[in-house]
Parts: C-alpha cells; sequence; structure tokens
C-alpha cells in the first residue's frame, strides 16, 4: 500500500508540474481528482486501524466524506463549487485528521499529509482554470 500511496504522490506532483505555456492550466480537475481520491480512499480505509484513534476523529471523517463523495463517486460531476468545498471544508479537515492520529509520525502517515498539502496546494488554481472556462 505504501509504494501506491507514494507512487500516486509522486503522480500527483508531476502532473501539477507539466504546462506547455502561458495560460496552461497546472493540472485538470480530473487528473486532480483522479489522484487525490485514491490517497482519500486509503485514508478512509486505514483511519481506523490507526492505534489511538478516537471517536472524535472517526466522527470528523464523516463530516468530510459527503464533500469527498461530491467529487470521488465514480461519474460525478467536478465542479468549482465542490471543488471549492473539498478545498475549504474536506481537505483541512482530512489533515486535521491525520495530525491528529499517532500514525502522522509514521512514513504513511508523513506521504498522505504530504499529498494533502500538494491537493490543498493545487486546488485554488484548479478551481481558478475552471472559473475561467465559464
Amino acid at each position: 500500500m505504501n509504494k501506491l500511496l507514494i507512487a500516486s504522490l509522486i503522480a500527483l506532483s508531476l502532473s501539477g508540474c507539466a504546462t506547455t505555456g502561458p495560460n496552461t492550466p497546472v493540472t485538470t480537475p480530473a487528473t486532480l481528482v483522479a489522484q487525490f481520491c485514491p490517497l482519500v480512499q486509503s485514508l478512509n480505509t486505514q483511519i481506523s486501524t490507526f492505534p489511538g484513534v478516537s471517536a472524535n476523529v472517526v466522527s470528523d471523517l464523516d463530516k468530510a466524506r459527503p464533500i469527498i463523495a461530491a467529487v470521488c463517486t465514480e461519474g460525478a460531476t467536478i465542479t468549482a463549487l465542490n471543488l471549492q468545498s473539498l478545498a475549504s471544508d474536506a481537505v483541512p479537515a482530512l489533515l486535521d485528521i491525520i495530525e491528529a492520529t499517532p500514525a502522522a509520525a509514521t512514513p504513511q502517515g508523513q506521504a498522505i499529509i504530504v499529498g494533502l498539502d500538494l491537493v490543498q496546494t493545487l486546488l485554488p488554481e484548479v478551481i481558478a482554470d475552471i472559473n475561467l472556462v465559464k
């Protein structure tokens, strides 16, 4: 699982580097979501296996899940609005969740934090690109 997570993070970081000139999007919404969703799904499945996870952490994750589902469910329509909710609510909540667990000190936890930080950095530009297309 660590290899998959690290490969996803590398692909996500490289997708942000590819441009062909001015006004070229940093990454497309579909590319961002394709890299972000496996990371979040990994966190969703693994959070309950981290030692010392409190009921509050699980509750916070439950609150973030509908926002994540609006973007990560197969066939979901990716809009600036649901990406904005992801940027302003879900990603910060996920960062708080992982940082509140003992797993934050593990290599796997650090990889998740780096991935979420990267997504948080890329989301505003992706949202801006969507708004330009309108």
